[in-house]
């Protein structure tokens, strides 16, 4: 841990998080002190995210310190405890704003491939979280309480380009939808790869009007659609199945992706209650994850997947 956090220094230190002011309207001719900026703020918040810290008052002393106050460029005391609550709260309506501006940043470096995986993943819930449902943990192999994540993630980087956070149920043709639409507008789409979970007939119409090639393995368990070839895409395409093999072993970059969410970012260290805080709680982990990616780019030295484990 004492290494990753060295390492999320670094990276919160090296990224410009100017338009974070833009995207949350920050007041910039009030000649407000540096404390109070948006940027600093979400920087105080991610430094804290980065320690697994998630009561402000802990993240308020952390970013107090001397290492706080470099990361968050700030000369005095950092952000209050009610700085941090309030800020919080804004982030409950604007976080996934800023996301979308981060993916465009990104989106302009050319660092991000053409090929994008989707998938679910299970986020535990705290306790007595009463907006909370019932599921299956596979991780943990017994049912518990938690929300479902669901993304949309470049292949070659790792980078979120796209996601939702609900309640853990079934994965719905519209939401899958929305989210591959997202994807397409912000960084384009051609190629798009996916387990028997998003075997849907409407995802897979979307996907022929729009020329993406949908590699998603039928799902053998639904009885109306249990024969006919491994791959849905095959029957409004002739595509060889050694070819579309050779892309769906691709798929395993998501799985990378949640250990390193889970594992590396704390996603899994829930301590927030109800979908809105849960959503900011995800969305400041996958924040960090692109930040990662973006600065991995700018340091020519190392390659984009040098951040993930």
């Amino acid at each position: 841990m004492k290494v990753l956090n060295r390492r999320n220094v670094l990276v919160l230190r090296h990224a410009d998080l100017a338009f974070v002011d833009d995207v949350l309207e920050d007041d910039v001719g009030r000649g407000r002190p540096p404390t109070y900026r948006s940027q600093a703020k979400l920087r105080a918040l991610l430094f804290g995210w980065s320690f697994r810290e998630r009561f402000f008052t802990r993240i308020a002393q952390l970013a107090s310190g001397l290492l706080g106050r470099v990361v968050c460029g700030l000369r005095d005391n950092g952000p209050s405890h009610d700085v941090l609550t309030d800020f919080f709260h804004v982030l409950e309506r604007r976080i996934e704003a800023v996301f979308e501006r981060l993916v465009a940043i990104l989106e302009r470096t050319g660092v991000l491939g053409r090929v994008r995986v989707i998938d679910t993943t299970f986020v535990p819930a705290y306790k007595n979280d009463g907006s909370a449902r019932y599921t299956w943990d596979s991780l943990r192999n017994r049912l518990a309480r938690g929300y479902g994540l669901l993304v949309v993630a470049d292949r070659d980087t790792h980078a979120v380009l796209a996601a939702r956070v609900r309640p853990t149920t079934p994965v719905s043709a519209a939401a899958t939808i929305d989210v591959c639409e997202e994807a397409r507008t912000r960084c384009g789409l051609d190629v798009l790869l996916g387990d028997s979970e998003f075997d849907l007939l409407r995802l897979h119409t979307w996907c022929a009007e729009r020329d993406v090639l949908a590699v998603v393995l039928r799902n053998v368990r639904n009885r109306k659609r249990r024969k006919g070839p491994k791959y849905r895409v095959q029957d409004f395409m002739d595509v060889d199945t050694w070819f579309l093999d050779r892309l769906y072993r691709r798929r395993v970059a998501v799985e990378q992706l949640f250990k390193g969410l889970k594992v590396d970012l704390g996603m899994d260290d829930v301590r927030l209650r109800g979908i809105d805080a849960v959503r900011v709680h995800v969305f400041l982990v996958l924040l960090w994850r692109n930040l990662q990616v973006l600065d991995a780019w700018t340091d020519g030295a190392r390659n984009t997947r040098s951040t993930m484990n």
